[in-house]
């Protein structure tokens, strides 16, 4: 986990909920009886240091958000609604299929994610090689007019 990317993850969630460094410190403080501070936040925040696991859980309990989004550099910050979505989703299926075991629930959401930044690569890799390919054509149609361009000027000669 960067220590960067988390810190500006735990900020982004604390905005979308409309909530200052002091109103969050008096609501763990009064939640779960820790002894947070708003320097403590804001050097969190500003990726000064890495969260504790024991506060990291609070932030998922105290907004009800994926551990994963956290704790996966991939995810940014702005992809919260739609990672706690997709989360939800997968959480559904697995109390479908009665998965409620910590670690096979682990390791789906994780086995899902990878999925996805394999297929957001693939989509990428697709892009530049149509990219690639469009440079080709433009070579051969440059090919083609000039050895077109320089046929006619040798007929013309003729």
């Amino acid at each position: 986990m960067n220590k960067l990317i988390v810190g500006k993850k735990l900020k982004y969630i604390r905005e979308l909920n409309n909530l200052t460094m002091d109103k969050l410190k008096e609501e763990f403080n009064r939640n779960y009886g820790t002894s947070i501070s708003k320097s403590m936040i804001s050097n969190r925040e500003n990726g000064h240091y890495l969260i504790s696991n024991k506060n990291l859980n609070i932030y998922v309990q105290f907004f009800n958000a994926p551990l994963a989004y956290f704790t996966k550099d991939y995810v940014k910050a702005e992809d919260y609604e739609a990672f706690k979505k997709q989360a939800e989703k997968i959480d559904s299926l697995l109390l479908k299929f009665n998965i409620d075991d910590d670690f096979y629930s682990d390791y789906i959401h994780y086995a899902i994610h990878e999925i996805n930044e394999y297929l957001e690569y693939l989509n990428a890799d697709g892009v530049n090689k149509v990219l690639e390919f469009t440079k080709d054509i433009y070579k051969i149609d440059d090919y083609t007019l000039n050895d077109y361009d320089n046929n006619s000027k040798e007929k013309n000669e003729e």
